[in-house]
């Protein structure tokens, strides 16, 4: 093997990376919610690998409807010499919502590289008003079209099916629901 095959270069963006290095988009999410009176209180946090020394340095979240979007700011002062190396980050800011379901974005901003999404990065769902399973479909009633809409949930494997809180959207999801149900009520 030649001695400029070893140290070969690639440009990806305008960032020099060693030969062979792959670029490291979506960054991974994750979330944890903490429930007030009646909203949550989510941290969402990006974090992945970056092919250089000059990696990402903020992030900020906005949301516009069901949309919420984690924008990694990659603020490199002018001249910076950002020698190759793969380096982890992780970055969490954090966000009030009502309860329901948002997609979740990543992106990217930055002054020496093309901007990069919005990405999809996963969903989040929210629910911390007092909730009774009986009334899956949360329209003041207790009746069938509630056991309609829970099994279409349960099937669907939705977040909004784990009636039990436990993480897992299972048949002890189907015991709870149908015990308040046929209860009447919460």
């Amino acid at each position: 093997m030649n001695a400029r095959a070893l140290f070969a270069t690639v440009c990806v963006s305008g960032t020099i990376l060693p030969a062979g290095a792959q670029w490291y988009w979506p960054p991974r999410f994750s979330a944890s919610v903490r429930c007030g009176d009646v909203v949550g209180n989510a941290d969402l946090t990006l974090s992945g690998t970056w092919p250089d020394y000059c990696s990402p340095n903020s992030i900020r979240v906005s949301r516009v409807g069901d949309a919420i979007t984690l924008t990694l700011a990659h603020d490199v002062p002018a001249g910076s010499i950002c020698l190759p190396a793969l380096r982890d980050y992780s970055f969490t800011s954090s966000i009030v919502l009502t309860d329901g379901t948002y997609r979740v974005f990543a992106s990217l901003e930055s002054r020496s590289i093309p901007p990069l999404g919005p990405t999809p990065v996963g969903t989040l769902t929210i629910r911390c008003l007092p909730f009774c399973p009986a009334d899956f479909n949360e329209d003041g009633g207790v009746d069938g079209s509630d056991v309609e809409s829970f099994f279409t949930a349960w099937e669907a494997a939705d977040p909004l099916a784990d009636v039990n809180n436990d993480g897992g959207i299972d048949g002890a999801d189907v015991e709870v629901f149908f015990t308040s149900w046929s209860a009447g009520g919460c």
